[in-house]
């Protein structure tokens, strides 16, 4: 059974990488408070039932990744433009400009819009695993299980996905410079 300090804890430690979570999926912190919102009462009700997780911050980010992915799938149903970027450029930039000097924030603001650009030529499988590694900093082990693929698998994936942005990396940089 599932009593309130067990809730409590597990949003106390990890609310933030949930809600991380779904927004590199969703786009949007709005829709991505409520997949997670929507996840921890799928993870109490299956708890309430007298279910066991031995991990619940794996089973909570693989819940938030299926919900969120559902979620872009129903927003991409409906309105068939072209899908936004995952990464909101616009949101990391106004973070960057507040925490930097000026020729710094204008520096990283131009490599985060270059970095989204680069991951959507990855498949979204490749980008949800590269965002979890680089963004929110998750062991290879998280990614596994929120994946549910082998720890050595997460690592050529990651690998193949670092190799392909590099490609990509070199050759704008190359286009630029001509």
């Amino acid at each position: 059974m599932i009593n309130n300090s067990e809730i409590d804890k597990i949003i106390q430690e990890y609310e933030r990488l949930f809600i991380q979570r779904a927004y590199a999926i969703s786009g949007n912190l709005e829709d991505a408070r409520d997949i997670v919102q929507d996840s921890l009462i799928k993870y109490i009700k299956f708890r309430k039932a007298g279910n066991e997780v031995k991990n619940p911050k794996s089973w909570i980010m693989m819940v938030i990744r299926n919900g969120a992915i559902d979620f872009k799938r129903k927003q991409q149903n409906k309105n068939k433009l072209a899908s936004e970027s995952i990464e909101s450029d616009e949101d990391l930039s106004v973070t960057a400009k507040a925490t930097l000097p000026p020729d710094k924030a204008m520096e990283r603001t131009e490599d985060i819009k270059l970095g989204a650009k680069l991951l959507t030529h990855l498949n979204e499988r490749e980008q949800n695993i590269v965002k979890m590694k680089i963004y929110q900093g998750c062991s290879y082990k998280e990614i596994a299980e929120t994946h549910k693929m082998s720890v050595s698998n997460v690592g050529v994936t990651i690998h193949n996905a670092i190799k392909k942005l590099r490609q990509k990396f070199v050759f704008i940089k190359e286009a630029e410079n001509e």
